[in-house]
């Protein structure tokens, strides 16, 4: 299969590379850098964003993209109204329903690390394993230009110098969930495994996160590991955490599922993907985690069994299954 990507100002398009690279497609992208040929391509993607004009190409499948974290990203171009009546649907890497009312689709693409849980979702943990400890082990990320819920509970640590919703200089706020339940674990007495990995030289560094959430943000800091290593911690502490990074929702749900976890997830604000969890427990914003987990504790056995239905999509999985799915939402 031979796929064309027509990149606009689309600034993320290697995830849609490496989900199409990782089941077998073959794949041009062009940045106006190359020419693009008249021979046959099973898919096309064209970044709406485009103001170029594009060179003829032949096709089976047609789609608009764009791989924001946003999942109502869209910049549109004079390519739009020019391919609007001839894509088959706009991708993103996730999307809500009807969010342009222009009667295009939103559909998922493909993850890069959809065909690598395959193998993850076929190890079964023995029951005598269990341990209900939670885990994250995530960067910094936040949601900017937030509203807070009003009457929320937004976990602070005055005696550490620790705040989960911080004003940038421009007046709109920051709302950091990590911060929020890794400080509502450790007012609630509950272990984590894992926390905050802080990264160099940009807003997910400690020197800039703590300008706003407080010095004693280092509190909460751990060390970076392996994905090797990230996974067998899931398979050791059946509890995984996913709360809000850039948006609503998080890479590791889809470890969290391969692996069987309990999945204690961020409100997801009606935002889907290629592959979703049919079972996941929702923290909503202003919600205490801590107290939430200690209502579960008591059912964690049941919880996890109810949860072991999210390893299905991904047992058996293969490149050509993935691309079967994907396509299945056009129907």
């Amino acid at each position: 299969m031979k796929a064309l990507i027509i990149r606009g100002k689309d600034t993320h398009t290697v995830r849609l590379l490496d989900g199409l690279q990782a089941c077998g497609i073959q794949c041009l992208v062009d940045e106006n850098t190359i020419t693009i040929d008249e021979n046959f391509y099973d898919i096309v993607f064209i970044d709406p964003s485009l103001n170029r004009p594009i060179p003829k190409f032949h096709y089976n499948h047609l789609f608009f993209f764009d791989t924001e974290d946003d999942p109502r990203h869209f910049d549109k171009g004079p390519v739009y109204d020019l391919y609007k009546d001839k894509v088959k649907a706009y991708v993103k890497m996730s999307f809500v329903e009807n969010d342009r009312n222009d009667s295009i689709k939103n559909i998922g693409f493909p993850l890069g690390i959809y065909p690598m849980l395959s193998n993850v979702a076929q190890f079964e943990v023995p029951e005598q394993y269990n341990n209900f400890t939670p885990v994250m082990i995530a960067s910094p990320t936040f949601i900017g230009r937030y509203t807070p819920v009003e009457n929320g509970i937004y976990n602070i640590s005055i005696e550490e110098d620790i705040i989960s919703v911080a004003t940038h200089e421009d007046g709109h706020k920051m709302y950091n969930q990590r911060y929020d339940w890794l400080v509502s674990l450790r007012k609630n007495e509950i272990s984590c495994e894992g926390g905050i990995v802080f990264h160099q030289g940009n807003n997910l560094s400690y020197e800039w996160q703590s300008k706003y959430f407080g010095k004693g943000i280092n509190k909460l800091a751990t060390n970076p590991v392996s994905y090797k290593d990230s996974i067998n911690k899931l398979f050791n502490n059946r509890i995984g955490l996913c709360p809000a990074g850039h948006e609503r929702i998080c890479w590791r749900t889809y470890d969290l599922m391969a692996t069987g976890n309990i999945i204690i997830g961020t409100d997801r604000k009606k935002q889907l993907a290629l592959i979703n969890p049919k079972e996941y427990i929702t923290i909503e914003d202003g919600q205490d985690i801590g107290t939430v987990l200690h209502s579960l504790k008591r059912n964690y056995k049941e919880i996890l069994k109810a949860h072991q239905v999210n390893k299905e999509p991904f047992k058996n999985l293969t490149p050509d299954k993935i691309i079967k799915l994907f396509l299945k939402q056009l129907e």
